[in-house]
């Protein structure tokens, strides 16, 4: 898949911009804060009507403006499609797919479907596990129904059950058969989740560990390992795991209540990664750590492509240049011109690096024109 053409209308700081792309490099070109990532973040929007960077809608409206709009053409397995979002303040948002509403972004990204690498993606080894737990869900909500499902029924229970307990002091009758209620939902969609997430880490793991192989020389072997935050056997099934939670839950429970908040469940999991058995976040050097999330992205874009059938659009913003000449190399050599790519950066000569003759764009305040 790739996308042919964007029009941008009140979108952040382009008032009114229209681009076609190249289907293979894209590079975008200017000094900061002149609307490159801005470009990205509007590809994002279109694979799954929401932005990677902004928490609300509003905030991608262009100042002084009560709407935007974005359309754009994507061919997918040679068909034509024509994606349009449109928000407005007062009345909200809409999203067509050749002029049909859609209501899932599931449906948009079964179009177009994006992995966004960016320099906060670089803390991911040794940053929170609420960030290596980002990586999973991001790309797991999107290409997998279930997934979806069981991700959205267990925020919501375990955002009553966390009202329960933040209430509790105030009112302590019924509390054991309230919090029950709600500890069977979690632990039934929270031993979902974790069996997925544990399938795909179990993907990742082959796929991470043959690409650290090719950046680092083969001299180190990647490992990925899904933790949970309480005791469960990792082959012990759904329904074994749904057991362990419940068991968990009912053990925090003087805990939970003293802070006011769940403190076991996949909220609370992590993604352990080890370079020969150390653990990279406390024992890996910056190179270590940097060759890890750079194999582990290029993981998770082989795992979405065999998910969905299709490569998916792969966004680079201002990536580049935090890292070093090796690994630019091996990045360029996955992406070639087999995988649309949409490069940011602020050196005029990143073109001049990349074999495959990419397009190039100028982008300055808020226009963008084709060198």
């Amino acid at each position: 898949m790739h996308l042919e053409r964007i029009q941008l209308v009140n979108f952040r700081n382009y008032r009114d911009e229209e681009l076609s792309f190249s289907p293979g490099i894209n590079v975008f070109v200017g000094n900061n804060a002149q609307g490159k990532t801005n470009l990205l973040e509007s590809v994002h929007v279109l694979s799954t009507s929401r932005s990677h960077r902004a928490f609300s809608d509003r905030d991608l409206v262009l100042w002084g403006e009560n709407a935007f709009a974005i359309a754009g053409t994507v061919s997918t397995r040679s068909i034509r499609h024509q994606i349009r979002i449109r928000y407005d303040v007062d009345a909200g948002k809409d999203v067509e797919i050749d002029g049909k509403k859609v209501y899932r972004s599931s449906d948009l990204t079964q179009v177009l479907a994006v992995i966004v690498f960016s320099p906060e993606d670089l803390q991911v080894v040794k940053g929170s596990p609420g960030m290596r737990r980002r990586f999973l869900d991001s790309e797991l909500i999107q290409i997998n129904p279930a997934y979806r499902h069981a991700y959205r029924e267990y925020t919501k229970a375990l955002q009553h059950r966390n009202s329960i307990l933040k209430g509790s002091a105030a009112a302590h009758h019924g509390l054991d058969s309230d919090l029950a209620i709600w500890d069977e939902q979690l632990a039934s969609h929270g031993a979902k989740l974790i069996e997925l997430r544990r399938e795909a880490v179990q993907e990742l793991k082959v796929l991470s560990a043959d690409k650290y192989g090719a950046v680092s020389g083969g001299g180190e072997e990647l490992e990925l390992a899904y933790a949970t935050s309480f005791p469960c056997e990792e082959s012990s099934g759904e329904e074994a795991t749904k057991e362990a939670l419940l068991s968990a839950l009912a053990k925090t429970r003087r805990e939970s209540l003293s802070r006011g908040s769940t403190v076991v469940g996949p909220h609370r999991d992590d993604l352990a990664i080890y370079v020969e058995g150390q653990d990279l976040r406390s024992f890996g050097s910056q190179g270590q750590q940097r060759t890890a999330i750079l194999a582990m992205k290029m993981a998770m874009l082989e795992f979405v492509e065999r998910c969905i059938d299709d490569l998916p659009v792969l966004l680079l913003d201002d990536v580049m240049s935090e890292l070093d000449e090796k690994r630019r190399k091996y990045l360029l050599s996955v992406v070639s011109n087999r995988i649309q790519t949409f490069i940011t950066t602020t050196s005029p000569d990143i073109g001049n690096a990349i074999s495959d003759s990419p397009t190039v764009y100028r982008v300055e305040n808020g226009r963008a024109w084709r060198c």
